[in-house]
């Protein structure tokens, strides 16, 4: 996921000259609450299978790192559909022409939305991309939408600002200007891309954030936005810029098998900075600091449980099996990894055997670190012994690393058969020396607390 990479996600719109050329169309926006009673009556059914839909195509994004092409049809057409009812109605009051009952494109529709299907998504971000990464886009959508919502308090009726209040007034000047302000239009649709952007990468229909802004983003990637015919120049710029990250996405993904066979893998020229530019953090900084906080909340929270629960005997077995179990499993994995990337190193693996069996590790890793912590608060670790600080010390190192581990791994994945920096030769091997004596350290102070 590039922060800088163009939005996949167009959102466009016209508006319906109908609106302004038809007094009726001009009071229609007072009854269409009542017109489209219809439409809310189906997609209050449709939004539940759609988050429903979303849970399944989870379990192929984790281990294959693809999104099933039917689910994301119907969660394509649910948000089609959803956007044309607002731009009919209340979202923006831009289209006098009733939208249709289908999850099929209509390319005539004054307002359009387009998300091309992804070949290959993060397995590793379908587990925080929804809930995690997504949160400061809720919370400044919960601000820009919280407009013309009346609460009831203490008698009195509160009307928060927003993008509700400015939809009022454009409704208020369509009536008596028989025009909308092109400034507050535009505020307008710029908040419900915002929003249908958010909710495409809470769908897990792109890895690509979405950028903190109003307008169309740069570039995005689809059909050119619907309404006046642009100029020649910017269209052939425009289809030259697509062409390029199409080119680009597919050799990222290409396979890398036999590229660094029998090139010893330290002794990797330099890359030009161009080149370089292209390997940015999977996640922007504010992410990864954002999954070292809640990963330490996370060790936080169980250490304060740890001095609050009081199991039996039996709940405590039960507990250390569970933990001798997920240090098997999630240790296990690291062993395979670390070694697999020594051979990389030692150029007797190619980069493409590494970065497969590094993406396909990622699940046991986290499955077995995160029963570790869970089953060590049944444990009943001794906190009064300074090695047991040391100890928690050493997971949550062994945690942050593995945040630094993913992102390394990310690059990797998208040098296809360009030669690795040694800037990132030199990160690949700290973190494994890291992880190493992490989890090395963490058993030994486990076995000697045992005795």
């Amino acid at each position: 996921m590039l922060p800088n990479a163009a939005c996949p996600v167009a959102v466009d719109a016209r508006l319906d000259s109908r609106l302004v050329d038809s007094g009726l169309s001009r009071w229609l926006w007072l009854v269409k609450w009542v017109l489209a009673i219809p439409h809310y009556a189906v997609l209050v059914l449709l939004w539940p299978a759609v988050w429903l839909l979303t849970l399944v195509a989870m379990v192929p994004i984790l281990f294959i790192g693809r999104y099933p092409r039917t689910i994301f049809d119907v969660n394509l057409g649910v948000l089609r559909w959803s956007w044309r009812v607002g731009y009919y109605t209340y979202s923006a009051l831009g289209a006098g022409r009733y939208p249709p009952f289908t999850l099929a494109e209509v390319p005539d529709y004054p307002a359009q939305l387009h998300i091309p299907y992804p070949q290959y998504l993060s397995r590793g971000l379908v587990l925080v991309t929804w809930w995690l990464l997504a949160i400061p886009h809720y919370l400044v959508l919960g601000v820009l939408l919280g407009g013309a919502i009346a609460l009831a308090r203490h008698g009195d009726i509160v009307i928060d600002s927003g993008a509700g209040l400015l939809v009022l007034v454009a409704a208020i000047a369509l009536l008596v200007a028989a025009r909308f302000s092109p400034g507050g239009r535009d505020f307008v649709l710029g908040i419900n891309r915002w929003a249908l952007r958010a909710a495409a990468y809470a769908l897990l229909m792109t890895d690509t954030y979405p950028p903190f802004q109003l307008g169309t983003g740069p570039a995005p990637i689809g059909p050119a936005p619907i309404g006046p015919a642009r100029d020649n120049a910017v269209s052939g710029r425009d289809h030259s810029h697509h062409a390029a990250l199409s080119g680009a996405g597919a050799k990222a993904h290409s396979p890398a098998a036999a590229v660094m066979e029998g090139v010893p893998a330290l002794q990797a020229p330099e890359v030009s900075p161009a080149a370089t530019e292209q390997l940015r953090d999977p996640l922007p900084f504010w992410a990864m600091v954002a999954l070292g906080l809640g990963a330490t909340a996370m060790l936080s929270a169980v250490v304060w449980a740890t001095s609050h629960l009081h199991p039996d005997n039996a709940l405590r077995t039960a507990a250390l099996f569970v933990h001798l179990a997920a240090l098997v499993v999630g240790f296990g994995a690291v062993l395979v990894v670390d070694w697999v990337a020594l051979l990389w190193l030692l150029g007797r693996r190619s980069l493409g055997n590494l970065t497969t069996l590094a993406s396909a590790a990622h699940v046991p890793i986290w499955l077995g670190l995160v029963a570790l912590v869970l089953s060590g608060a049944l444990c009943r670790p001794d906190l009064s012994l300074p090695l047991t600080w040391v100890k928690l010390g050493l997971v949550l190192l062994v945690t942050l690393n593995g945040l630094h581990v993913y992102a390394i791994g990310e690059r990797l994945t998208r040098l296809g058969d360009r030669p690795v920096p040694r800037h990132m030769l030199r990160w690949a091997g700290t973190a494994a020396v890291v992880s190493q004596v992490g989890w090395w350290g963490a058993m030994l102070i486990g076995f000697i607390n045992a005795q």
